[in-house]
């Protein structure tokens, strides 16, 4: 096992990070070094499609 420190939402800025909130938890979550810790595909599409939806209702 690698024993890197994770990313830092401070090293990759984004407007997205504050326009959708989660999403940066959600990208860390699928980086988790436990396979069973990660969320399954289901999950990730849903959570992008409230993003997405949000998003469309603000726009």
């Amino acid at each position: 096992m690698i024993d890197k420190a994770p990313p830092t939402r401070e090293e990759h800025p984004s407007p997205l990070w504050e326009k959708c909130s989660g999403l940066w938890e959600l990208i860390r979550s699928c980086q988790n070094w436990d396979r069973l810790q990660r969320p399954n595909l289901d999950y990730i599409i849903s959570k992008l499609g409230e993003y997405v939806e949000k998003e469309e209702i603000s726009s």
